[in-house]
């Protein structure tokens, strides 16, 4: 009842207001900030008044809000009467130390009333790091509404700095300065995640920045993988032909068919319906995360571009895939996005929140924001929804289940920790990502200096904090102090919330009495009874380590062990939490938390080998060379294939070939090239040698745990037209003589001298991929019970070509674009059918090229369709096959200056978004007999870049005296972030360490 009087008589309205205020605060505060969104004039000197006569700080803030919206955007506003007496009055050295809150805006409002001394003192308390965050952004948020001359100025400094380059990155959106989009790009390898969200965002945002942000992901100083959907949408809508050539190279052909639509949603679907027993909504929530989460809300959780989509339809699959593979159809009006063009080049794109005549406020991706009406050159409604039909165009097959999973679900899960959510974990600030397993529980809890502080002043029950991320292989380390050594707290890890508040799972222990015992809460209590009282420092800081991988569990009290445990029966996975024992009052302290992923396997192994990934390394700085660095664990000839994997859970990787494993020592520096820093360890009773004029019972190895039971087994392929098999890690207990593994048969025959193990279905499981019995094309899945043969799903009829013993070529990968992967070999293809159906698949005729090794299907030239790589096995010669329009394939030479290419990797070795070619020579394939069979056993790496719509492959030497075998391993063995090459054949075996110079 009291709004209409806003027009009819503000000054009526005000003092209603005031009156009410008195009992109804937040009556007082709409009116004043309706009043500030009406007629300026008028309302400023309302306000300017009814300022003067405000008696509390809480009042006076309320008004201060009503004045600055009545001058958000309009230029050239003059101080009201009465206005500078304020101001002086609100700015000075007592009130400044009374409420900072009502001197900032004080000083913020008087800039844009034109005050330029006002302006310098915002920009000197922006730029001071050592003053309050919040503060900070106050004035820098000012600065960026005036449009201040000094603004790249303090833009760039703050960029600079820690504690503000979020909101600094978003404020350089509004600058038109070249020197700003460079210095974002220099440091973006040195933002987190949201910052680098917050930095693509900018330099998206007008067509000067985005030619610099191409050019960069060209150079590689931007990975390819960060450019998402929603960001090439946005780079689109700049509508400059630059930005859409660049765009084209960086990306690929753009493509807005709405015919492939319905045949989408159904491959979709089959896949999450014929894979749902597999998916795991833990990871679906990271993807949702990566994908979604910026602008959705769902459980609570998320942003508010779109609609929150917990009350949604979203169990039904046909209403879920309709609304991410075709948002723009569905699209309801209030979520039309607007193109805006400013003034000075900016681009916006987003859904308008507030029009108040003067402004419009709109929601972007990353921000929300107000610009001036006078500043908007020109303005479009788009057809096209803010969530861009391109979604899941980056997504693996696993990735899409697992998200369909998480979205259709009934509840919230603890998000699983990935290489792209684990800066989620801690950020030093506040305790966003955590919570208390009892509401009332967590005033208990507070973060101070970036530490998180549990204060008890007594309880009847355990309180803890639990990190919304679940752990399954991982090392955590962090410090923590239980003041004056009092009461009784402890780090939980792999554990699970309880409805009744209590948590069940591991818990390294603190406390007297309990340093350094592991106990397992609300399940089998104390596990291991080791007080380690010696190794600590009571009442001060201890550094607490936990290591967890597979079914052993490690924990190091000031870098000294405290336990070491192989424990069959623990949880593999779950959240950590830090706790308050009931008890007396007593205080607990951590910081320094630290968490690093600790997979059993590589990462692109551990995904599944999917034929549409490959290994990659991290992003080089800017100027960083690499150098590489050989290490011969053994000169004796065991296997002409090896693989890597963390075999005894240690943390850190190791080497199998065939009969033995190779054990990196948990302290070795990266780049040491010591023999002695590795232990050979046999897998078989009697580890196997080899006279290099023959061959070994070893092509091909994979590691994988086959069983479940924590322990990575290794998987061999033997000679050719004989079994794979799987070798059963039996875990071996501190102290113990290592025991041989148990061999089990997988398939009878694996005729092909170059097997895969790839997930060739999707499933986010591997499958062996040979030619069978009776010259059949197939791929083999492990049944149920571990021990049981493989099942054996044929791909062709008996007699098909690349089933022969000895055929040479093999590979994968999606060749006709259907997002399927299909099976390649010299002649041709076998284009895969739907999920689902079991047919024949249909054989396609292609040239590949003579007797090869690896084969892979990628679009090296980058025109949107697939190219085929392979190599000369025994001969000279690499090729890439570019695929024309007619489907047809016309062969290109890569390079013909060394023979016996027996086997190839596809891998980012310079981490520039685009798989390079790795490869190298079979030392003594056929005891020296083939073209150019005494040239030196090199290694090469092929790295992979385009120039005018035509691939280029630069050749870097990793080394002249190792060579391969018929397969190696391309991974990051010392976890630098940097792929390393490692090899066994008739020469030995090596580690080839890329390090940063």
């Amino acid at each position: 009842a009291m709004e209409p009087l806003a027009e009819e008589n503000s000054e009526r309205a005000l003092a209603l207001a005031m009156a009410a205020g008195e009992s109804i605060p937040m009556l007082r505060d709409f009116m004043i900030r309706r009043l500030g969104s009406g007629q300026p004039e008028q309302a400023i000197d309302l306000l300017v008044k009814g300022l003067s006569n405000a008696k509390d700080d809480g009042v006076r803030m309320t008004f201060l809000r009503g004045i600055h919206g009545a001058v958000r955007g309009r230029d050239n506003i003059a101080a009201p009467s009465g206005w500078e007496d304020i101001y002086d009055q609100l700015t000075q050295p007592q009130k400044t130390s009374a409420s900072f809150d009502v001197y900032m805006n004080a000083l913020g409002v008087s800039l844009l009333f034109g005050n330029e001394q006002a302006g310098k003192t915002l920009q000197e308390i922006a730029v001071d790091e050592a003053g309050p965050p919040d503060h900070r952004q106050t004035a820098l948020n000012y600065l960026v509404e005036a449009r201040v001359p000094e603004l790249s100025s303090v833009v760039g400094q703050l960029l600079k700095g820690t504690s503000l380059r979020e909101p600094a990155l978003k404020a350089a959106a509004t600058l038109q300065d070249p020197q700003i989009a460079q210095s974002i790009i220099d440091n973006y390898k040195a933002l987190n995640a949201q910052e680098r969200f917050d930095a693509r965002n900018t330099l998206a945002s007008r067509a000067s920045y985005a030619v610099p942000l191409l050019n960069a992901v060209e150079k590689n100083l931007i990975p390819r993988a960060d450019l998402s959907a929603d960001l090439i949408r946005q780079l689109r809508n700049l509508e400059n032909e630059e930005v859409n050539s660049l765009l084209q190279q960086v990306w690929g052909v753009v493509r807005d068919v709405a015919a492939d639509r319905q045949e989408l949603m159904a491959r979709y679907k089959a896949l999450a319906t014929t894979t749902a027993e597999s998916a795991s909504r833990e990871h679906g929530r990271a993807v949702f995360a990566k994908t979604c989460q910026q602008c959705h809300t769902l459980f609570g959780t998320g942003g508010k571009v779109g609609p929150d989509i917990t009350g949604s339809n979203r169990a039904n699959l046909d209403y879920l895939l309709s609304n991410v593979v075709d948002p723009s159809a569905v699209m309801a009006k209030d979520y039309q996005p607007m193109i805006l063009a400013t003034d000075t080049g900016r681009i916006i794109t987003g859904i308008i929140k507030e029009d108040t005549g003067a402004t419009l406020t709109i929601q972007t991706a990353n921000e929300l924001v107000t610009i001036a009406k006078d500043e908007i050159e020109a303005q479009k409604q788009s057809e096209k929804s803010m969530m861009p039909d391109d979604l899941l165009r980056n997504l693996t097959d696993a990735e899409v289940r697992d998200l369909v999973a998480y979205v259709s679900g009934a509840g919230q899960v603890a998000m699983q920790a990935t290489p792209a959510t684990i800066d989620r974990f801690f950020n030093g600030q506040n305790l966003d990502g955590w919570r208390s397993t009892r509401e009332e529980d967590h005033v208990l809890w507070s973060v101070e200096n970036g530490e998180i502080v549990g204060k008890s002043p007594g309880l009847k029950h355990n309180a803890f904090l639990v990190s919304e991320l679940s752990l399954g292989d991982f090392r955590f380390q962090c410090e923590v102090k239980l003041v004056d050594n009092a009461g009784n707290s402890g780090i939980q890890f792999r554990s699970q919330p309880l409805q009744n508040g209590e948590m069940r799972g591991y818990q390294a222990d603190v406390g007297q009495g309990w340093w350094g015992k592991l106990y397992e809460e609300s399940a089998r209590g104390l596990l291991v009874n080791n007080y380690a009282e010696k190794l600590i420092h009571p009442g001060e800081w201890n550094t607490y380590e936990i290591v967890a991988v597979g079914g052993r569990v490690q924990t190091f009290l000031n870098g000294k062990p405290a336990v070491d445990l192989n424990d069959s029966a623990g949880a593999r996975s779950g959240v950590i939490a830090v706790q308050l024992h009931s008890g007396g009052p007593m205080e607990v302290r951590f910081r320094n938390l630290k968490v690093e992923l600790l997979d059993r396997l590589p990462p692109y192994a551990a995904a599944g080998s999917p034929p549409f990934a490959w290994p990659t390394s991290a992003a080089l700085e800017p100027g960083t060379k690499t150098v590489w660095k050989r290490t011969r664990l053994s000169d004796l000839f065991r296997s002409e294939g090896c693989c890597v994997a963390d075999f005894d859970n240690d943390g850190h990787l190791d080497v199998a070939t065939g009969s033995v494993w190779y054990r990196q020592n948990p302290n070795r520096k990266p780049g040491s090239t010591n023999p002695d820093d590795w232990t050979m360890m046999p897998i078989t009773e009697e580890p196997h040698e080899f006279d290099p004029k023959g061959y070994s019972d070893t092509f091909m190895n994979f590691a994988e745990d086959r069983n479940g039971d924590g322990w990575t087994d290794l998987i061999v392929c033997d000679f050719p037209g004989k079994q794979s098999w799987w070798f059963e890690n039996p875990g071996t207990n501190p102290g113990e003589e290592p025991k041989p593994w148990t061999r089990h048969e997988m398939i009878p025959v694996t005729n092909n001298e170059s097997p895969q193990y790839l997930d060739l279905d999707g499933d986010g499981q591997r499958e062996l991929l040979a030619g069978v019995e009776n010259k059949v094309m197939a791929f083999a899945t492990p049944q149920s019970h571990p021990l049981a043969p493989w099942k054996i799903h044929p791909i062709s009829m008996s007699g098909a070509p690349g089933t022969d013993r000895f055929s040479h070529g093999l590979g994968a990968g999606d060749v006709n674009g259907d997002g399927r992967a299909d099976v390649l070999i010299t002649n041709g293809w076998w284009e895969a059918p739907p999920a689902g159906d079991d047919s024949t698949w249909e054989f396609h005729d292609a040239p590949f090229g003579p007797a090869c090794s690896h084969m892979y299907a990628f679009d090296f030239d980058g025109d949107g369709d697939a190219d085929i790589l392979s190599s000369s096995a025994h001969a000279f010669g690499m090729w890439w096959h570019e695929q024309t329009e007619s489907g047809q394939f016309q062969t290109h030479l890569i390079d013909e200056s060394f023979s016996q290419t027996h086997a190839n990797v596809l891998a980012d070795m310079n981490g520039d978004g685009l798989p390079d070619y790795v490869t190298g020579k079979r030392y003594w394939a056929h005891g020296g007999h083939d073209p150019g069979g005494d040239q030196p056993a090199v290694v090469m790496w092929f790295e992979l870049q385009r120039e005018n719509g035509k691939p280029v492959w630069k050749k870097h030497q990793i080394d002249d005296n190792s060579g391969i075998g018929t397969q190696f391993e391309v991974a990051d063995i010392n976890r630098d972030g940097l792929l390393d090459v490692i090899t066994s054949n008739k020469k030995g075996t090596f580690v080839l360490e890329q390090l940063r110079d």
